[in-house]
């Protein structure tokens, strides 16, 4: 489609401005205005009462997952090791906080 524009100089020349510190012709950065100008609006930030409802729904039926032990989000809990001994480990603290996990629900 071909549009055409009635300009004032001043917004002529202002836009020519704009057009050139982003190094394209002015008719690339009028459509750049206008492509910009159709998308969808953003939604606005959810409140925190929004995102506490949300997460709450999202962390629905996790309650019988393990509780990994602190050392497995440190870096030295994710790098050292990393034969079948570790993961043994790893496993017997995971099966083991899981219980504890268990008898506080009660």
């Amino acid at each position: 489609m071909t549009v055409e524009l009635d300009l004032s100089p001043e917004m002529e020349q202002q836009a020519r401005v704009r057009a050139a510190e982003h190094g394209v012709s002015l008719e690339a950065y009028l459509l750049s205005v206008i492509e910009e100008a159709s998308l969808p609006a953003r939604p606005a930030a959810a409140t925190l009462e929004e995102f506490e409802a949300a997460m709450d729904a999202f962390s629905e039926g996790t309650e019988a997952l393990p509780v990994l032990p602190e050392e497995a989000f440190s870096r030295e809990g994710i790098y050292r090791g990393s034969g079948a001994g570790y993961a043994d480990r790893c496993r017997h603290e995971c099966a083991r906080g899981h219980a504890l996990a268990h008898l506080q629900r009660r």
